[in-house]
């Protein structure tokens, strides 16, 4: 690694929409979303700081693209922590499944 900066691909998934009997989607409590991702949020940085160290920054897309969407960049102190939390994901499981690679 020669960053200090991982990207984990697609990792953040909001909760599913749930669909009315009009088959229209049902809005979505706020509160419920940001607690959603406040608890995601919590676990991710709780995971990374065990698996790599200290971190500086944790960014996730939240954004509607596809290539962007959920998208984790996790900026460590040094490159060398980068590098033990890169290699400590691989092959992890997160929310019942293995999280796309990290890059």
């Amino acid at each position: 690694v020669i960053s200090q900066t991982i990207l984990i691909q697609n990792m953040y998934v909001p909760p599913p929409l749930e669909v009315g009997p009009d088959g229209h989607p049902v809005p979505q409590d706020p509160r419920d979303l940001q607690e959603h991702f406040e608890d995601f949020f919590e676990d991710l940085c709780e995971e990374l700081l065990e698996i790599g160290g200290d971190l500086e920054s944790v960014e996730v897309c939240q954004n509607l693209s596809d290539h962007l969407r959920g998208n984790v960049y996790a900026k460590f102190d040094r490159e060398e922590d980068a590098q033990r939390g890169l290699t400590a994901l691989m092959g992890r499981f997160y929310g019942g499944g293995p999280p796309p690679p990290p890059v």
